[in-house]
């Protein structure tokens, strides 16, 4: 009789197991962001990403026009890739110009490539892209908010 009790256990276990991977497995989503543009001090891409149970993680890889992983001036991948884990706050910035910056600095100008992002965890990742540019002057700056694009797929992960 105990071992019985032990068999069907493990299996609730193993099921449990299996329906939290297939869980995990169905909450990945990816996204792209087809261009982007870097200008040091001009034009920059933000990501502001929510996801209110803290318990996912973001994986951000930024690519060059030639499709090898964008890198700065001094030769180091700017994204290659990034991680963001929510832990403490629900919202997190992720600023491309902050990462070529901390990465070496701007190759050339402008920077140009495309970005791809990949949320896994437990719960929805919500993202909104921005591209904040300034002109002249601090009053001439302009934002366009735009969706990324999610890309789907029917092979299983």
């Amino acid at each position: 009789m105990l071992i019985r009790a032990a068999v069907v256990l493990c299996a609730a276990i193993l099921l449990s197991a299996e329906a939290a991977s297939a869980q995990q497995r169905a909450a990945r989503r990816t996204w792209v962001i087809p261009h982007v543009l870097e200008r040091p001090g001009r034009a920059g891409t933000e990501l502001h990403l929510v996801n209110l149970d803290r318990s996912a993680t973001v994986e951000v890889s930024v690519f060059g026009d030639d499709g090898q992983p964008m890198r700065s001036r001094s030769g180091q991948a700017v994204c290659s890739p990034c991680r963001i884990t929510f832990t403490a706050s629900p919202k997190q910035l992720f600023s491309l110009r902050a990462r070529i910056e901390a990465a070496g600095g701007y190759a050339g100008e402008p920077m140009s490539g495309y970005m791809v992002f990949t949320a896994t965890g437990p719960a929805e990742v919500n993202v909104q892209s921005f591209v904040v540019n300034s002109h002249n002057f601090a009053a001439s700056a302009s934002v366009f908010g735009y969706v990324p694009e999610e890309v789907r797929s029917t092979l299983a992960p």
